[in-house]
C-alpha cells in the first residue's frame, strides 16, 4: 500500500465514524481511468463494485476490506438521508462560480475539487426530500441527495490534482440546509414536475422557480427590483404553499433586476452612447470586471484573474450584437418610438471597453498598486505582508502566519494556486537539495597513508551543503512576496542537468505560472522588453547568454541594474501609450551552465548577485518522476520558504557561501578588465600615490599576459574611477623636486611580489 492509498483508507474510516457510508471509486493511473476503458466518461469518479451506491457502508470491516488491499481507489461520500448530508456540487466549466455568487450560501463544510470546482455539504432538511437535480438551480449547479454521492478527499482528478478539504471535518459540522436549495430539489420524485397554473396555487418545490419566472417577464418589461419585489410579495401570499420568506423574495427580485431588461427581440438599450452599452454589459455579464491602469481583471471567488484586454472585447462583441436600441423618430402624425438592431463597429467595441474601465466599481484608482487594500479599514496588516493563496489570504506580518478571509478589498494580481496547510512537509524536496548542492570538508578519518608519496594526506568527502541551501530557502521565501528592498538577483551555476531547471519549474509552480516571466537577457535589450515584466513578481531566466554588439550587452546590464535597484521605469507596451511605473516588482532567478560575460566597469551588478554553485550532473541517471513527487509538496514548500523568509526578515540581509563570494569576484573582474587588472598586479592602501602613465603601461603589460583585448588610455582612465571611485585624480607636486605639480591616482599602487615580477 503506497502513501495516496494509505490517506484513502484513513480517511474513508474517518467518514464512517462520521456515520456517512462510503463506496469505492475507480481511481486515475498515468491520466486514465483505472477501469481500463481509454475512452471512460467519467474517470476517476463511477463505482469500483457492482451495485455501486447500494453497496456502500459505515462497517469498518468493509471498508478495510475495500481500501486496504492494495487496490488503487478513490473514495466518495453517499448523499441523502443515509448520511444526512445534502451537497451542492458547483462546476466552473459550466459556469457554476456565477450561478453560486448569485445565491445567498451560508458558511458550511467545503471542500475542493480536483477540476477547479466545489462541493458545499449541507444538513439534510428534516421530513423533507431534496431531489438530485442538474442544472436545475443554475447553470453548473447540480445538487446530490437521495441516491446520489460525491467523490471526497483525498481522491485522484484526471486533471492530476486531489480532492481536499477547505476545513477539516472534524472541526466544522454541515450548515443546516438552505431554503433555495431544498426547495428547489425538494419532489416526491427526480421528474421534472410541470408549471403550475397561472393563476393556481405553486407548490413547495416550484415556488423559486415560478417566482423567478414571474420576475423574469416583469423584467424584460423594464420594471425595476422594487417592483417586482412588490408583485412578488403578492403573488407570494395568494398562491405559494407555503410561502416564502421575505428575504428570500427580496433576493430574487435584486438578482433578476441585476439583467438588462429584454425584449423578444434582443436587449433594449435606451441610446447607444457608450457608458450605457458599458452599464448594460456589466449588468448582462456573469463576472464583474475590474481595471487598473493598462491592466484588466475579472472577479470570481473573491479572487482577481488576470484577462487580456482582446477577451474583454470578445465579450463585448457578443454582448453588442443582442442588443438593439430605442430611438424616436419623426412620422407623418409627429414622434414614434422604434428599437433598431445596435450597429456594431470596432469602434463602438473600443468606446465601450473604455468606458467600462472608467465606470465606478470597475475603475481602481492608480494610487492602488498591487497589492494593495481596497478600503481603509482599519486593523488590517500592511498589504505587502499578505500573501494571496488559493484558499485564504495569510497575514505573514507577525511571529506566526495567520489566516484571513477572502476578500475582494485585497487586490493583486499574483496569487499562489494552492492552499495553505501548515502541517505540511517536503521531505523530498529537502532531500533533492541535498543532492544539488554539495561542499567538500575533511572526512571524520582525517588521512590516511600514502605509499605513492610515503606521507600521510588528506582526505575529504562530500555532504549536503546546508548554507547553500538555507540561502535558496530565503530566496524562495522572498519570491511569496512583492518585497525588493533587498535588491538581490538569484544566480544559478552549474553544468546541465545538474538541478537548476527543476529548480526553476519549482519556483513558477510555487508562486504560480501567472506571476513568472520567461525573458531572455537578449529580450531585455528590445524596446518593449520590460511589457513581459509588467505584473508579475518573478522573472526566470533559464540557460542565460547574450550574444551581439557590445551595446546590447550594455544595454542588458544596465536593465538589471535599473529593474534590481528600485528605478522607476518607463514601460513601452506595443501598441498603447507609455506606462510609468515607480519600480516593478519583478525579481530576477537567472540559471547558466556558466559566468555570464556582462560588460559593467562599476562592478555594481555582480554585486547584486547572489550565486549558489551546482556542481554534479546527473545527465544519463535522471529521475523522470522527481518533478511531479516534487509539485505534491507545494504547501511544504511554501512552510519551508516562508519560514526562510522570516528568517531573511530577522537578519536584515542574505548570507552568502564561499563558492558564491568566489563566483562573484570572478563574475566582476569577467565583466570589467579594471578590476582584474587592479586586484591581480596592484594593492589599494591608503596614501599610496601611482602615475596614471605607470599604471597604465602596467595595464598594457597586463592585458598581454592575461590574453585579453586591450583598451585605449582615456577609456581607460574612465573605467578605472568608476570601478574606484575612491582612488581621485588629483595634481600632488613631488617632494624636494623642484618641479610643478603632476597628475597621480591616490589610493592605489602597483605591487611589487609575486604579481608585480614583471616591474
Amino acid at each position: 500500500m503506497n502513501e495516496f492509498q494509505a490517506r484513502v483508507l484513513e480517511c474513508a474510516l474517518a467518514y464512517a465514524e462520521k456515520g456517512w457510508p462510503v463506496l469505492p471509486l475507480h481511481s486515475i493511473r498515468d491520466g486514465v481511468c483505472t477501469c481500463g476503458k481509454s475512452d471512460c466518461a467519467s474517470p476517476g469518479k463511477h463505482p469500483a463494485t457492482k451495485n455501486g451506491v447500494r453497496d456502500a457502508s459505515a462497517d469498518a470491516e468493509v471498508i478495510r476490506k475495500w481500501f486496504g488491499g492494495g487496490r488503487l481507489l478513490n473514495v466518495g461520500i453517499c448523499a441523502g438521508p443515509v448520511s444526512g448530508l445534502v451537497v451542492l456540487d458547483v462546476d466552473p466549466l459550466h459556469g457554476g462560480d456565477a450561478s453560486v455568487q448569485r445565491l445567498s450560501v451560508p458558511a458550511t463544510l467545503e471542500a475542493a475539487t480536483g477540476g477547479g470546482g466545489r462541493h458545499f455539504y449541507f444538513a439534510c432538511p428534516k421530513g423533507r426530500r431534496v431531489r438530485n437535480s442538474v442544472g436545475r438551480i443554475g447553470p453548473g449547479l447540480d445538487v446530490r441527495s437521495d441516491g446520489g454521492y460525491v467523490v471526497a478527499p483525498p481522491s485522484a482528478h484526471a486533471s492530476g490534482h486531489e480532492y481536499r478539504w477547505k476545513v477539516d471535518p472534524r472541526a466544522i459540522e454541515p450548515a443546516a440546509c438552505p431554503a433555495w436549495l431544498a426547495d428547489e430539489g425538494a419532489g416526491d420524485d427526480d421528474k421534472p414536475q410541470e408549471a403550475p397554473p397561472d393563476d393556481g396555487p405553486i407548490p413547495q418545490g416550484q415556488r423559486n422557480s415560478t417566482l423567478a419566472s414571474i420576475a423574469g417577464a416583469m423584467r424584460r418589461k423594464g420594471c425595476g427590483a422594487d417592483e417586482i419585489n412588490t408583485a412578488l410579495v403578492a403573488v407570494n401570499r395568494g398562491r405559494c404553499r407555503p410561502p416564502l420568506g421575505f428575504e428570500e423574495l427580496r433576493r430574487i427580485a435584486e438578482s433578476i433586476a441585476n439583467y438588462p431588461p429584454k425584449a423578444a427581440d434582443g436587449i433594449v438599450l435606451p441610446d447607444d452612447h457608450h457608458d450605457t452599452i458599458a452599464a448594460a454589459f456589466e449588468a448582462w455579464s456573469e463576472v464583474k470586471h475590474r481595471h487598473h491602469i493598462e491592466t484588466w481583471t475579472v472577479v470570481r471567488d473573491r479572487r482577481y484573474h488576470r484577462v487580456d484586454e482582446r477577451e474583454i472585447r470578445k465579450w463585448i462583441r457578443r454582448f453588442a450584437a443582442q442588443c438593439r436600441v430605442r430611438r424616436r423618430i419623426r412620422t407623418e402624425d409627429g414622434f414614434a418610438t422604434v428599437t433598431e438592431k445596435l450597429k456594431v463597429t470596432p469602434h463602438v467595441v473600443r468606446g465601450v471597453a473604455e468606458a467600462l474601465s472608467a465606470a465606478e466599481g470597475v475603475w481602481i484608482r492608480p494610487r492602488h498598486v498591487p497589492p494593495a487594500w481596497l478600503d481603509e479599514a482599519e486593523g488590517r496588516p500592511e498589504a505587502a505582508d499578505v500573501v494571496a493563496m488559493e484558499d485564504c489570504l495569510l497575514d505573514i506580518s507577525g511571529a506566526a502566519p495567520a489566516r484571513m478571509e477572502l476578500t475582494e478589498a485585497f487586490y493583486t494580481l499574483n496569487r499562489l494556486p494552492h492552499a495553505y496547510d501548515p502541517q505540511a512537509q517536503c521531505p523530498q524536496w529537502l532531500r533533492f537539495l541535498g543532492q544539488v548542492f554539495r561542499t567538500r570538508r575533511l572526512s571524520s578519518e582525517q588521512s590516511q597513508w600514502s605509499a605513492e608519496s610515503d606521507d600521510f594526506v588528506e582526505v575529504y568527502e562530500h555532504v549536503p551543503d546546508a548554507l547553500s541551501a538555507s540561502v535558496l530557502q530565503e530566496f524562495m521565501g522572498l519570491l511569496l512576496t512583492a518585497v525588493t528592498r533587498y535588491q538581490k538577483i538569484l544566480g544559478l551555476v552549474g553544468p546541465r542537468r545538474s538541478g537548476k531547471g527543476t529548480v526553476g519549474r519549482i519556483i513558477r509552480a510555487l508562486v504560480g505560472a501567472g506571476s513568472v516571466a520567461s525573458p531572455t537577457l537578449a529580450s531585455l535589450t528590445n524596446e518593449h522588453g520590460l511589457q513581459s515584466l509588467y505584473g508579475k513578481t518573478v522573472a526566470l531566466i533559464g540557460d542565460a547568454s547574450i550574444s551581439g554588439s557590445n551595446a546590447d550587452t550594455a544595454r542588458a546590464v544596465e536593465r538589471l541594474k535599473s529593474i534590481s535597484g528600485e528605478d522607476s521605469q518607463q514601460i513601452n507596451p506595443k501598441g498603447k501609450a507609455y506606462i510609468e511605473v515607480d519600480k516593478l516588482d519583478v525579481r530576477f532567478v537567472i540559471m547558466a551552465n556558466e559566468l555570464q560575460k556582462l560588460t559593467d566597469p562599476t562592478g555594481a551588478l555582480a554585486g547584486r548577485f547572489i550565486y549558489l554553485i551546482t556542481t554534479q550532473s546527473f545527465e544519463g541517471r535522471e529521475d523522470v518522476h522527481l518533478e511531479e513527487r516534487l509539485l505534491k509538496e507545494l504547501p511544504g514548500i511554501f512552510n519551508w520558504a516562508l519560514e526562510g523568509y522570516c528568517r531573511l526578515k530577522k537578519r536584515g540581509r542574505f548570507e552568502e557561501t564561499d563558492a558564491g563570494r568566489e563566483a562573484r569576484a570572478m563574475a566582476e573582474e569577467l565583466g570589467s578588465p579594471v578590476i582584474a587588472f587592479v586586484r591581480e598586479w596592484c594593492r589599494l592602501r591608503s596614501g599610496a600615490m601611482t602615475k596614471p602613465q605607470d599604471l597604465y603601461e602596467a595595464y598594457g603589460r597586463w592585458t598581454v599576459e592575461a590574453g585579453r583585448g586591450k583598451m585605449g588610455r582615456t577609456r581607460f582612465y574612465e573605467e578605472f574611477q568608476r570601478a574606484f571611485p575612491d582612488c581621485a585624480r588629483s595634481k600632488v607636486r613631488a617632494s624636494n623636486s623642484g618641479t610643478g605639480p603632476v597628475w597621480m591616482f591616490g589610493g592605489v599602487e602597483l605591487e611589487t611580489g609575486a604579481g608585480g615580477q614583471w616591474l
